[in-house]
């Protein structure tokens, strides 16, 4: 036998527990609440859930899923995603597209390195690179040509000023301006 539920409150620790009620003033504490394998949540105050009695006995109640309809996301048929009550959402879109979006931060950390391979990469914002403690910059290392359409910089000036230095110079003993100035 199974029945709806509707999740007052979830205590989590080894086993996550429960306190919820069910049909008409039935009400359940400290009920377990079994999640897939590689996925967690921790529902909150107000989300609905599935409880299934095992062996037909109420006192040995299990919450075997979950849902929380306030906050879901739109999807169309065939879309899969995981969301969040503020909003925040990973969602696997039709025509083999994804999408991740947070409303502050997106943190992504590894213990040698983050791959990233596409044909083109675009970036909306700046750069910025610091060693691996958060310290003094970091390198950044580019294979391939570089091409700005803003200005390249180093610590001490533009790339566009050292133009200025070198258009400027001559050689001695003839003292001429190179050609061409560039």
């Amino acid at each position: 036998m199974s029945i709806r539920c509707v999740i007052k409150r979830v205590v989590t620790g080894a086993i996550q527990l429960a306190d919820f009620t069910g049909r008409w003033k039935e009400t359940f504490t400290k009920r377990e609440v079994f999640q897939q394998y590689g996925h967690c949540s921790k529902p909150l105050p107000g989300a609905e859930g599935i409880v299934m009695f095992l062996n037909g006995d109420p006192n040995n109640a299990v919450i075997i899923a979950t849902e929380d309809r306030r906050y879901r996301i739109d999807l169309v048929d065939g879309e899969v995603a995981m969301y969040s009550d503020e909003g925040d959402y990973v969602h696997f879109q039709r025509g083999n597209n994804m999408k991740v979006y947070s409303k502050k931060n997106i943190d992504m950390e590894a213990c040698e390195k983050i791959k990233f391979k596409a044909p083109l990469i675009e970036l909306y914002g700046a750069i910025q690179s610091y060693d691996i403690d958060g310290g003094a910059a970091g390198t950044a290392t580019f294979h391939g040509n570089v091409i700005s359409t803003g200005q390249v910089c180093d610590y001490v000036r533009a790339m566009s000023g050292d133009r200025v230095f070198y258009n400027g110079h001559t050689h001695p003993p003839n003292d001429h301006v190179p050609s061409p100035q560039e």
